[in-house]
């Protein structure tokens, strides 16, 4: 079973390290995956690592290279640490993945995040190609949750500062 268990307030990755050893290529490196990302995640004091994360990744890409979830936190990680080049390069390489069915909500996400992070390192071009990318997926596919953004402020009420 790939289940996280919750130990004294922390997750427990030991069940994810074994599933990856005996399996690597189970679910598609799903495993790497959410490893990857609690390692990303989580503070240093706390096990995070992003070189490790970075690993996870990589190996989850290798071994379902239209994975776009994990091209997406890796180009993340990559960001985090200072590599606009290697990130912007990964998140081009989500333009050249033509998602299956099963995955079409998740890539649709995963690029939305992307033309964020993208527009973030100044990578305009990169953004305008991954919005495209986008908005073809949603145009073909009607079922597919749009997962607009909207900014809030505060928690409701009324505006101290306005009195609205």
């Amino acid at each position: 079973a790939l289940a996280i268990k919750e130990s004294e307030g922390a997750y427990d990755t030991v069940m994810l390290e074994k599933a990856i050893a005996s399996r690597p290529d189970a679910l598609n490196g799903l495993a790497q995956v959410r490893l990857g990302r609690m390692l990303f995640e989580l503070p240093s004091i706390l096990g995070g690592d992003f070189p490790a994360a970075i690993a996870l990744f990589e190996q989850a890409v290798e071994i379902d290279p239209n994975n776009m979830q994990a091209l997406y936190y890796l180009a993340e990680v990559y960001e985090q640490e200072m590599e606009e080049k290697k990130a912007a390069s990964i998140m081009a390489r989500m333009l050249d993945v033509s998602p299956v069915d099963a995955q079409l909500q998740m890539s649709t996400d995963m690029l939305r995040l992307a033309i964020g992070l993208s527009q973030r390192i100044g990578k305009i071009e990169l953004s305008e190609k991954l919005k495209e990318q986008r908005q073809a997926l949603l145009a073909a596919h009607s079922d597919l949750m749009t997962r607009v953004s909207v900014a809030v402020g505060g928690h409701g009420g009324v505006n101290p500062l306005t009195g609205e």
